[in-house]
């Protein structure tokens, strides 16, 4: 836990005097030098609004906020702020955010509803993620006794259900938001990036999800998580996205880290965009640009996703259509690379170039006679 006043004077400025008789307990000292930047942590939580909380009267969303409010957290990083949900208390507490809140961290500072007379920071620490789901697990690295876990919903969800969501939309803290399930989405996927991906059951919501609503909870007309806020359509008003409690139960229950698989070849130019055609969140094409102007003009495919391409499929003039496809091949007991030649862009390549010591060099060129 960090002390605001305490960690302020400390950054000012401190020294160490390391004297022989401690010397010894120092180097055997385990220590962990965080990515957090504590000035940053501080500054953000200074300027954390309790209001929002102290100031609602019974009633208000049929008592939903009420209930739901205290096992809403703040997840702070170094470039701003996110939210999170109270799922437990076991060993010191434990919190489900969205990957993308705490991406890049193995520690996060972490503020509770009730923190507003308290100018400590609690710390957490990332103990499991998968990017694909775009999900977090967060333990507290000191246990609070006023921590107040969520009641998870087991009553099935249906569309027209009304769905509630508390977060910290745009530095607005503790904000309630209200809505009504549009449909629940199975395996759905979905873009953040050029090469991020992602796959999970999702509930489709009216219910505004704005920056800083991710990793909050959407709860029912009981209080009850159904789902963690996640994602909205920027280009659609009334579309945005919760990961299901069904993905959070398969995140929760996997031993491992679930990282996404991405081939980086910057020999093949910039990357534009990339496709995920078998829907598992890892890229399986990839689409470049060798010249400059923003437009594809080489298409990677890597279909069994083992980070190399099968094959290469160049757009000379960048008019959708390939003129050139190149792949390897088992010829007589060797791989060659095969040169597929369609100059007419009719779909069927022409010619054949065949490099026999994959030297970069075509050393044989024989007619097409099965296009």
């Amino acid at each position: 836990m960090l002390h605001r006043r305490f960690i302020k004077n400390i950054l000012v400025g401190s020294f160490l005097i390391v004297t022989p008789s401690i010397a010894g307990a120092i180097e055997t000292f385990e220590f962990s030098v965080p990515a957090l930047n504590s000035k940053n942590i501080l500054k953000s939580a200074e300027g954390t609004n309790f209001s929002s909380i102290e100031g609602v009267k019974r009633g208000t969303g049929k008592n939903v906020f009420l209930r739901v409010a205290p096992s809403v957290v703040k997840i702070l990083t170094n470039e701003g702020s996110g939210s999170g949900v109270i799922i437990s208390t076991a060993d010191n507490g434990y919190i489900v955010t969205n990957h993308h809140v705490i991406n890049g961290y193995e520690t996060v500072g972490v503020i509770f509803a009730n923190d507003s007379k308290n100018d400590e920071v609690n710390i957490g620490t990332v103990i499991k993620y998968d990017e694909i789901k775009d999900l977090a697990l967060v333990r507290l690295n000191q246990k609070r006794n006023d921590a107040i876990p969520i009641d998870i919903a087991k009553q099935k969800l249906n569309v027209g259900d009304d769905v509630h969501a508390i977060g910290h939309p745009l530095g607005e803290d503790w904000t309630y938001t209200r809505g009504y399930v549009s449909q629940m989405r199975s395996q759905y996927s979905w873009q953040t990036s050029v090469s991020e991906h992602h796959v999970a059951d999702v509930i489709q919501t009216q219910t505004p999800i704005n920056p800083g609503n991710s990793g909050g909870p959407l709860v029912n007309d009981n209080g009850e998580l159904v789902g963690i806020n996640t994602f909205g359509n920027s280009k659609f008003q009334g579309m945005n996205y919760s990961v299901s409690n069904s993905s959070v139960q398969e995140f929760l229950n996997s031993a491992v880290n679930v990282e996404r698989v991405v081939m980086e070849n910057s020999k093949l130019g910039e990357l534009l965009d990339t496709l995920d055609l078998n829907k598992n969140g890892n890229p399986d094409v990839y689409e470049h640009d060798r010249d400059g102007n923003k437009k594809i003009d080489l298409v990677a495919l890597d279909k069994d996703e083992n980070l190399k391409a099968e094959k290469l499929l160049f757009d000379k003039n960048e008019n959708g259509i390939f003129e050139l496809t190149l792949y390897e091949h088992v010829l007589e007991g060797r791989e060659i690379i095969v040169y597929e030649f369609d100059e007419d862009e009719d779909g069927k390549a022409e010619s054949l170039g065949l490099d026999f010591d994959k030297d970069g060099k075509i050393d044989k060129v024989l007619p097409n006679r099965q296009g």
